[in-house]
């Protein structure tokens, strides 16, 4: 019998690592729970906290479950505390620091120093020399135990969207005109291991002069599909996890074509809007919805799978069911005050 076997490739759902970049202040723990409740959609959530429990504070904005984890930082111990998500039922796991397992407590970067002091030791005597010979050896069993855990991880069916510190880089540069040495500013960086962002489905880099708002010139990994969903100059909010939901699970993308295939099954539709209505807190995040929901029976038009009758009236009348609940007439002036202004 074969190894493996080979069928027809259909778009189905893709697991997500995403992650959320920034200096402190950035607002990279409320970015990443107004992602993850929109890509949620009503499911479950939960932060693992590496953070002395910060991301309890925003307990009173989010439903969330919170388990905090202390030191070591070990790459095998953040696997068992996002398996220890999975097994409670997480839908979406936000890491709430990643940059730990890499340059905290315990972390691959202590990991490396150990091994390194235990490879100069001669005769129970640190030999500094030595020490500094083998630091490029001593990175072997970090990096191993790393790439263990993102092998792992990169297995996980639950959304993982990772937060990590980032610091600006300066770079040391000549002056080909005068000669002199310049220093520059080469940016920020987040603070992990160097191929860690590559294996991300996707990321952004946030900063403190513009919490939670996303910035083309600063770091990041978004696809050309991603682009629309994480648009420039713009804040990172819960219809944003619920367009990225959208795409995960394929709607919208090219599926293989059948015959007689008239209008595609639609049942997904009714509670991913009803999701994104909930989560709007003012009739112009509702009219935003709406243009979103007018482009994508667009699309299904276009694609030849339009959306059914019965559903488009369904989603409609969430719509203006989730206006009316948050419309608030402008105050009018009492006549009173305009016959004063008359007279």
């Amino acid at each position: 019998m074969s190894v493996i076997t080979f069928k027809p490739a259909v778009r189905g759902r893709i697991p997500l690592l995403f992650a959320l970049a920034g200096s402190s202040g950035s607002g990279k723990t409320y970015s990443a729970l107004r992602l993850a409740t929109g890509l949620a959609n009503g499911g479950t959530i939960a932060v693992i906290d590496t953070e002395a429990g910060r991301a309890s504070h925003y307990a009173q904005y989010f439903k969330f479950l919170h388990g905090l984890l202390e030191p070591p930082f070990t790459p095998e111990r953040y696997l068992e505390a996002i398996e220890a998500a999975e097994k409670a039922g997480a839908d979406v796991i936000v890491i709430d620091s990643m940059t730990h397992e890499w340059a905290g407590e315990g972390g691959c970067s202590d990991i490396h120093d150990e091994t390194a002091r235990r490879m100069a030791i001669y005769k129970n005597v640190l030999d500094e020399r030595k020490l500094a010979n083998v630091s490029t050896v001593a990175w072997a069993e970090a990096k191993v135990r790393h790439k263990r855990m993102m092998s792992r991880l990169l297995q996980k069916r639950a959304h993982l969207i990772f937060c990590l510190r980032a610091e600006e880089k300066i770079k040391i540069v000549k002056d080909p005109n005068t000669g002199k040495t310049l220093v520059e500013n080469a940016g920020w960086t987040p603070i992990c291991e160097k191929n860690f962002m590559y294996e991300m489905t996707g990321s952004v880099t946030l900063s403190d002069a513009n919490p939670g708002v996303i910035n083309y010139e600063l770091t990041k990994k978004l696809s050309n599909e991603l682009q629309p969903i994480f648009r420039n100059k713009t804040a990172i909010d819960e219809n944003m996890g619920n367009t990225l939901l959208e795409w995960s699970n394929g709607v919208n993308q090219n599926k293989p074509v059948q015959e007689n295939s008239g209008p595609a099954k639609q049942v997904d539709y009714v509670s991913l809007m009803e999701g994104r209505l909930k989560n709007a807190r003012n009739t112009d995040e509702v009219n935003r919805v709406f243009t979103q929901w007018e482009a994508t029976k667009t699309k299904a038009e276009q694609a030849g799978r339009p959306i059914a009758d019965t559903v488009a009236d369904q989603v409609q009348a969430l719509i203006d069911e989730r206006h009316n609940q948050l419309y608030q007439p402008e105050p009018q002036e009492p006549e009173w005050a305009m016959d004063e202004a008359a007279s």
